[in-house]
């Protein structure tokens, strides 16, 4: 591929590809900017809050006329897949983002293409799920196929991703709200994942068990592996490994809705790694076991961590707890990474080893077609699918993680390399190590003064939820006097206006409006969101009952978390 500049009839600098001794011209060979002018027009209606991630960047003329065209609250991202091409563009520095083949630079707003998920998860969410759009710049899906298609499973699995959350709040409902609180319960006492990081050498491996069926052919060998990796284990697999005399060096659990029969009384001696959305009924279970938060968006919790030094971090995971635990890895510092048991695919009627029964509905459409690790078609249920996407995409933007595929079965995860168990133990794990004591000598988060402060806050968060109820329950009051008045004036900043925005800040504030939030996330989040929509065009009445649904959503939500809380 050969990549000049050249001039346009105007004297503008555009740019020419050939490939396959075919011209491309990435803009118009006569007015470029006026080219350039009709593209981006018709993004000037994007809504506010939009994401507009684009293929193609060129030499920057498509992107200022799109800033310049597009509302200022649009976010653009432009993605520049050729190397040759960034180095000759010109770049916008300010208010859009540039991805990159490239290791990026130091500005913050240019990026590696790695770094792409990650920023789409800081972009997009629940507020704008419904805004998420791309295109390509003129020549640039012609050009660059393989990339555009990389381009587009990205977004494409940031929408699921997004619909998945939303569906998961739904589903777990009350029961997340209820286990971010009653887990409050083990937080005094615990550890925080951060102190793990690089707690563990560089060239030891760390071995994530998973339970798919394949998990029976090679589990034998990880008895010869104790203190030559590190053993983590998902859930689900932790009793078929101690049944078979394998104790794992840490345990992971992260579902809100964990079956207590996959846990028994042996597992109170085995350090676990958890968030606070898990099954809070497995912590009762296991009362005394060594309780290792290391992941999630709770920031009440957050706070009380950041308070003596550490921090709570958000670990990417796609939504399984095979993927939870290799992120884990990542964050801890491991850079040799072996997965055994993860099949992500269907073993005859088999979904788990040890068990016999398919615990899905043997529907066709249910099951996609995936190729195995020995190039045959296999197929995978559609959550499988799911974590297969996440893993693949994961791998890609760790370039610094050698991933082995030791499970000898199953799909085949792209970026892996293949190997069987004993090949894998025998290259990668041919050391000893002293991993309990690495891991006793971890301290917990908090000294006993400390303990008694969080205490004290639970106590003190209490009063403040009550206070909110009470203070929304005087702003829907406020309004209803307001309604009732025969003259409505549209003037704004009255003692009213101020009364209610002062409600809504003071609710802004709390750190306890985490668990409102989520509970409104469970139950009537497309109400809530709703509700917002055409605020700035109202009349005061009308923007008055919307601030009175806004109060009695709070409401509800407040009253519910104040029950929970109050049990705890």
């Amino acid at each position: 591929m050969e990549i000049k500049k050249i001039l346009a009839k105007d004297g503008t600098e555009i740019i020419e590809v050939l490939k396959e001794n075919k011209k491309y011209r990435l803009n118009s060979l006569y007015h470029p900017y006026n080219e350039a002018e009709k593209f981006a027009l018709q993004f000037a209606e994007l809504e506010s809050g939009s994401v507009l991630c684009v293929f193609g960047y060129g030499n920057g003329i498509f992107p200022k006329k799109m800033r310049e065209i597009c509302k200022k609250d649009v976010i653009l991202v432009f993605y520049e897949p050729c190397d040759e091409i960034y180095k000759i563009c010109d770049v916008i520095e300010e208010n859009i983002f540039l991805l990159v083949p490239e290791e990026g630079s130091s500005k913050t707003r240019i990026k590696n293409i790695r770094e792409f998920p990650l920023l789409l998860e800081e972009l997009t969410g629940f507020s704008n799920q419904e805004k998420i759009t791309y295109c390509a710049l003129p020549q640039y899906a012609q050009l660059f196929p393989d990339a555009y298609e990389a381009f587009l499973s990205i977004i494409q699995y940031r929408k699921k991703k997004i619909k998945s959350i939303i569906d998961t709040a739904r589903v777990f409902g009350q029961d997340g709200v209820r286990n971010n609180i009653y887990n409050l319960k083990y937080l005094a006492n615990s550890y925080c994942g951060d102190s793990f990081i690089n707690c563990f050498p560089k060239d030891m491996p760390a071995i994530i068990v998973s339970a798919g069926p394949s998990l029976e052919k090679n589990i034998k060998q990880l008895k010869y592996v104790k203190n030559k990796a590190l053993i983590l284990c998902v859930d689900s697999a932790v009793k078929y490994l101690l049944n078979n005399d394998i104790v794992p060096d840490f345990f992971v659990c992260v579902d809100p809705k964990k079956p207590l029969n996959r846990f028994d009384e042996r597992m109170r001696d085995i350090p676990m790694v958890c968030s606070p959305d898990m099954n809070y009924k497995v912590l009762e279970l296991l009362d005394g076991c060594k309780v290792i938060f290391a992941s999630g968006d709770n920031d009440y919790i957050s706070e009380f961590y950041s308070k003596v030094g550490h921090k709570l971090e958000r670990l990417r995971s796609g939504g399984s707890v095979a993927t939870f635990a290799f992120s884990l890895c990542c964050y801890w510092g491991f850079r040799t990474i072996i997965l055994v048991g993860q099949d992500l695919a269907l073993k005859k009627n088999q979904m788990y080893a040890g068990e016999k029964q398919l615990l899905i509905h043997e529907k066709k459409e249910e099951l996609i077609p995936v190729e195995d690790i020995n190039g045959d078609i296999i197929y995978s249920p559609r959550d499988y699918y799911f974590y297969l996407q996440w893993f693949e995409q994961e791998i890609k933007s760790h370039n610094e993680l050698t991933v082995i595929d030791s499970t000898e079965g199953g799909a085949k995860i792209s970026g892996t390399k293949i190997l069987p168990l004993l090949n894998s133990l025998k290259m990668y794990a041919n050391r000893e190590y002293k991993i309990d004591e690495m891991i006793t000598n971890i301290q917990p988060a908090f000294n006993e003064i400390q303990k008694r402060s969080i205490e004290t806050s639970l106590i003190t968060s209490l009063i403040t939820l009550e206070e909110l109820m009470s203070n929304l329950k005087k702003g829907i009051g406020i309004i209803d006097k307001e309604l009732g008045c025969s003259v409505l004036k549209d003037s704004v900043n009255t003692s009213t206006d101020l009364q209610l925005a002062k409600i809504c800040d003071d609710y802004n504030g709390l750190k306890e409006g985490f668990y409102i939030q989520r509970q409104i996330d469970a139950t009537c989040l497309e109400e809530y969101m709703n509700n917002f929509q055409g605020l700035e065009s109202c009349n005061k009445k009308e923007r008055y009952l919307k601030i009175k649904k806004y109060f009695e959503l709070l409401l509800q939500a407040t009253d519910n978390v104040v029950t929970i809380w109050k049990d705890l």
